[in-house]
């Protein structure tokens, strides 16, 4: 066995060996290790590899090497895994192997070796109980004695106890503190001791990290003097991280973890100890260049591991102590503090931000001046130049110094930091941003002009509340005056004589200026319609059109400008409707927007400014002047439109018939945006009436290219869907004549998008009369003869799962809406037979398999739906034909979903819950004739069979009793109602849970029912 043993772990470790055989040996080792005849054979290893460490036979041999860390490993494990703590069983083995353990790591050289030794010998003495034993062994009370290990060794020995004590797992962690609680002043002091010697310092740290993890010391621990001396560890500690070159950067990082996280340790807050701790390390920040110094060591060896520890470190003590220090003066730490946020590096500067906000937690008045305005006034200032892009940016393709990620995550990190300023300083701020954004454009810094302006629109919720605010106290009168005037001083500062010069200038900085420019205007368009008059209005959308139509070299710049521009246009045209529609020149304004966002063919643009336009339109009292901004609004897009199509139609290349189509279908998204934000009043009154008539044409021409190119069809039935939905009753007459073309649409490319229609179709008819009905039983019936031949003859269901979504989508309309179309269709057998098809078919595809579960969900339980009484009635009418497919498919339907429990993906356990929960209602609502429901249907023995006959991950059933238990509960549950179906499916959730081997079976104790109820 011994030859064995070896010769797997030689092929594990020698780099010559294939596959196969490694993944042999990997398995016989794991089988082996779990053999209670292993605990020899890791004796004999252990010996031998002592003898060789002696011998200096094996440092350098990497097998070798190998070999030790592999039998490490495993031992380690099977420790872990099978000596119970304070347990005497393999009492003389384990002796054995410890003892073995102590040799051989008294003897070893290899470096590798000493975390793995550690481990195994730690995780020995905290089973037997001899953390006494080995501490006065390592720590001796009286230097003179002679110590088993080195000074290093010793440490890592210490610091691989708390970690294995808890991985013992029969101690919670509070009673893991308690074990080592006695141990901690003996500790402290080895610590101590250690730091002193620059070889011993980098261990000592990781094992304070350790113990002050575990056993949670604090920091008055920490400047508290050990084992009877006079000396204490947090002046140690002070001046290693004073010194500002003699450590090294791992030395700083491991004692600013271990201080961070004492300092987060609450135990012995507001305690005189604590508070004198907090006063000497702040003290030392200005006298001995505590933390302030290695920080300034790292910037300039450019550690930023060592920045981020070191400034995390400093940033916590503040938050933590910010009462008491906020009530002190501040200015021998504030500026290391900005500093730190002025750093290069965003997980550096990140660390100070949540100081800022936890100062401004604290109420003014309870703060020293130091921590008031004139702090924020200068972080304000900091975080301008820190957001801001660098001097030489042009896109992020070719930027080198900046991290896109980063430098986006800073903004959205820093906007909490910018409102908490403006809440401090209030019109002082936008003062100061205005006042950058000046000083910037005639210093022709772009950088810090967009920056300025990046502040500004973070803080725009707040400004605009200000500005809306009702109070009439002098000061808020005269802040909210103020702040009016700050807005308005800078946006016709932006705006300038020539709104159009403006935008072109602002261009010409960089691209960014004037996207940030456009975004300001549209963010604070509130204030516009409060304190602009209309002429000021009209100049800003100027500087708007133009920068909409602005020209640049990069695509993704004139996106960004051209978007931003448009979504400004929106948001103005919707504040300021009752200052724009008093002029006559908002109609050619509007046409003027409608024509420059068209002229970009950006989606996002054009739909901006398109809902804008017809969001300020269907505001307008005067019919004649609906008709005319409508005018201006939908002739660029018609006309546009029109000469797209014939270049779709014209002869010509593939691919400029697609280009073509491409814009036609930007086009019609627009149109669909138009018709979206009309008005939705069904009469003829309704503004969507003239539109109709208008648009008309555009949409027929386009149906008939919606047959070559699937985008087309697509949005022209989104145009359709959305005008069917506003106005069901104008579109009754056109109905006929859309309804072909969808069914022809639908005939030749199967599109999802046509039976969407029909769907929407189904809804904004109902309800119906018995001409409706038939007709749309028969639109169904067609459908689904369509439907079903073209997956059987052409593709199977699991090759268009967007088909299958969208037919029993579709379907469920029927039952909502018209179910006496859906029951008395000619083909409502083979769409119930279809379904459970597809539930096979689709194999757990989740969007398809979720609507077809939904549909038949829907269909078998339908008595448990809130529909109206009018269709309520109808579907009682028709029971007798739901109740047939029932007991057609139910059995099927039920071992399906049982099985999609146990082994389909978890997005969909919802909707077969719902399912099986609509099966079993069915008979219990059906079959309701008294106060007592029958124990003993069909649906019990279909619910106990699929259960019984479901493999689990283990491969085989659960026992009956479970599932007969689980179904004594699921009827219960169901049989209570409503109210009850929430934890109904949290039953058959946790089912799946327990065949997955996520979940024990005792989960099921936790639903309380009454033993009356539950038949075991």
């Amino acid at each position: 066995m011994e030859n064995q043993v070896a010769e797997a772990a030689l092929a594990m470790v020698r780099p010559t060996t294939d596959s196969s055989t490694r993944s042999a040996a990997s398995s016989f080792l794991e089988q082996w290790t779990r053999t209670s005849d292993a605990w020899p054979v890791y004796v004999k290893w252990l010996q031998s590899f002592h003898i060789d460490a002696c011998n200096s036979s094996n440092d350098a041999n990497p097998e070798r090497l190998g070999m030790q860390l592999l039998c490490l490993t495993l031992l380690l494990a099977k420790i872990r895994r099978e000596v119970p703590r304070n347990a005497e069983k393999n009492s003389d083995m384990t002796t054995a192997i410890q003892n073995e353990l102590w040799s051989f790591l008294q003897s070893t050289q290899a470096p590798e070796l000493f975390s793995p030794l550690c481990s195994c010998l730690t995780a020995l003495v905290v089973r037997n109980n001899q953390i006494d034993d080995l501490l006065v062994k390592i720590c001796p009370s009286q230097e003179s004695l002679s110590k088993p290990f080195t000074e290093v060794t010793s440490l890592r020995i210490l610091a691989s106890l708390p970690p294995e004590l808890e991985s013992c797992g029969d101690l919670t962690i509070p009673q893991v503190t308690s074990v080592l609680f006695p141990y901690v002043e003996i500790v402290l002091d080895t610590i101590r001791k250690a730091l002193v010697k620059s070889s011993s310092a980098s261990s000592a740290l990781e094992c304070l990290k350790a113990w002050i993890q575990t056993c949670h010391i604090t920091l008055s621990q920490l400047n508290s003097t050990t084992c009877g001396g006079t000396d204490k560890l947090l002046p140690v500690l002070i001046q290693i991280l004073s010194q500002s070159s003699e450590c090294g950067e791992g030395i700083w990082i491991s004692a600013s973890h271990a201080l961070t996280e004492s300092i987060l340790i609450p135990a012995d807050s507001c305690t005189p100890i604590r508070q004198a701790a907090v006063a000497e390390m702040i003290s030392a920040v200005s006298s001995q260049g505590f933390i302030a110094g290695p920080f300034q060591n790292c910037v300039a060896q450019d550690w930023d591991d060592g920045a981020h520890a070191l400034a995390t470190l400093m940033c916590t003590l503040v938050s933590e102590e910010v009462d008491d220090l906020c009530a002190e003066p501040a200015d021998a730490y504030i500026g290391f503090l900005l500093q730190i946020q002025e750093h290069p590096r965003t997980q550096v500067a990140l660390t100070v931000l949540d100081c800022w906000l936890t100062v401004q937690d604290i109420p003014t008045n309870s703060r020293h001046e130091h921590w008031r305005e004139a702090l924020f006034e200068r972080i304000a200032e900091g975080l301008v130049k820190r957001v801001s892009y660098t001097n030489s940016f042009a896109t992020w393709e070719d930027e080198l110094d900046l991290d896109e990620q980063e430098f986006t995550e800073y903004r959205r990190m820093v906007t909490d930091v910018l409102i908490n300023c403006y809440f401090l300083l209030r019109v002082k701020f936008l003062r100061q941003m205005v006042n950058v954004i000046f000083n910037a454009a005639a210093s022709h810094d772009w950088t810090l002009m967009e920056s300025a302006l990046f502040s500004l629109a973070a803080i725009f919720r707040e400004v605009c509340a200000r500005l809306k605010a009702k109070g009439s106290l002098s000061s808020l009168v005269e802040d909210r005056t103020e702040t009016a005037q700050e807005i308005i001083r800078l946006v016709e500062q932006l705006c300038g004589s020539d709104s159009t010069m403006a935008a072109t200038a602002a261009a010409q900085q960089h691209v960014l200026v004037l996207g940030a420019a456009c975004q300001f205007m549209g963010l604070y368009a509130p204030a516009w319609n409060l304190y602009c008059s209309e002429d000021a209005i009209f100049r800003i959308l100027a500087y708007l059109h133009a920068a909409v139509q602005i020209q640049s070299t990069s695509k993704s710049d004139l996106s960004m400008v051209s978007t931003a521009a448009s979504r400004a246009i929106k948001s103005i045209y919707i504040s300021c409707a009752k200052k724009l529609l008093l002029c006559n020149s908002i109609f050619s304004c509007m046409q003027a927007s409608m024509e420059g966002a068209l002229l970009t063919e950006i989606t996002d643009a054009m739909a901006a400014v398109a809902e804008g336009c017809t969001r300020l339109t269907v505001q307008m009292k005067d019919s004649s002047h609906i008709a005319r901004s409508f005018e201006s609004v939908l002739m660029p897009l018609l006309q546009r439109s029109e000469v797209t199509l014939n270049n779709i139609t014209n002869d010509g290349l593939d691919d400029q018939r697609q280009l073509a189509a491409d814009t036609l279908t930007k086009y019609l998204h627009v149109l669909h945006v138009v018709i979206r934000f009309c008005d939705t009043q069904s009469d003829d009154k309704s503004p969507l009436t003239s539109v109709l008539t208008v648009v008309w044409p555009l949409l027929e021409k386009s149906a008939i290219q919606g047959m070559a190119f699937e985008s087309i069809l697509k949005e022209v039935l989104a145009v359709h869907k959305q005008i069917l939905s506003n106005i069901p009753k104008i579109m009754a007459s056109r109905f006929s004549e859309v309804v072909k073309f969808v069914v022809g649409a639908f005939e030749k490319s199967k599109h999802p998008c046509t039976l969407g229609y029909i769907a929407c179709a189904v809804e904004s008819f109902s309800p119906m009369n018995s001409n409706d009905e038939k007709s749309f039983q028969e639109l169904l019936a067609h459908v689904t003869k369509v439907t079903t031949t073209y997956l059987t003859t052409e593709k199977r269901p699991d090759m268009c799962p967007d088909l299958i979504q969208a037919f029993f989508e579709m379907n469920q309309r029927y039952i909502i809406f018209c179910p006496v179309a859906l029951l008395g269709c000619t083909e409502f057998s083979n769409i119930v037979s279809l379904a459970i098809e597809c539930l096979t078919e689709c194999k757990g595809e989740r969007e398809s398999t979720r609507a077809t579960l939904n549909f038949l969900g829907q269909l078998f339980g339908w008595r448990s739906l809130r529909l109206s009484d009018t269709i309520s009635h109808a579907l009682q009418n028709n029971a007798s034909i739901v109740d047939e497919q029932i007991a057609k498919y139910g059995k099927t339907l039920t071992n399906t979903c049982i099985n999609g429990l146990a082994g389909g993906p978890q997005m969909l356990w919802p909707a077969i819950s719902d399912c099986v929960i609509a099966i079993i209602s069915n008979f219990v609502v059906a079959n309701a004739t008294g106060p007592v429901v029958s124990n003993n249907t069909i649906a019990h023995e279909w619910i106990y069979s699929s259960l019984c006959c479901c493999n689990t991950s283990t491969g085989s059933p659960l026992p009956t009793e479970t599932c007969q238990h689980i179904m004594n509960i699921l009827f219960t549950l169901v049989q209570k109602g409503s109210k009850s179906k929430p934890k109904a499916k949290m039953l058959l959730t946790d089912y799946a849970k327990i065949c997955k081997g996520e979940m024990a079976k005792d989960a099921l104790l936790s639903y309380s029912l009454d033993a009356n109820d539950v038949q075991h």
